[in-house]
């Protein structure tokens, strides 16, 4: 049996991969096409959260060594500017990464990938 038939049994006939070139401005397959709607909103606000949850912390500052209102508040007992680094950084990646393998597994009922 030729290698394209045994891909083309495996994978069904909409789900040749192999064909085509991986473009991610212009992908050629319906999956591509959704998988990368669903990411691109994920990762913008992954991006924000990473820069600007750190970020908020520096631009607040108002004297010249670091301190400002997010260190003089406090949240739960800690000072606001720890909390929104140690916590609210990482707890919003891991939400996203759960959203992410929601929407992954939708996707793969969807067009009948298995991993």
């Amino acid at each position: 049996m030729a290698e394209a038939e045994k891909q083309q049994e495996q994978y069904g006939e909409a789900d040749v991969y192999f064909e085509h070139e991986v473009n991610l401005l212009h992908p050629k397959t319906p999956y591509m096409r959704e998988f990368l709607r669903n990411i691109t909103p994920l990762m913008i606000i992954y991006l924000v959260l990473l820069v600007f949850g750190p970020g908020i912390i520096f631009l607040t500052a108002t004297n010249p060594d670091g301190t400002g209102p997010l260190t003089e508040a406090t949240f739960l007992w800690f000072p606001a500017h720890w909390f929104i680094a140690a916590w609210f950084v990482p707890v919003g990646c891991f939400i996203l990464a759960i959203i992410f393998a929601v929407m992954q597994d939708r996707l793969s009922a969807k067009y009948g990938k298995r991993d």
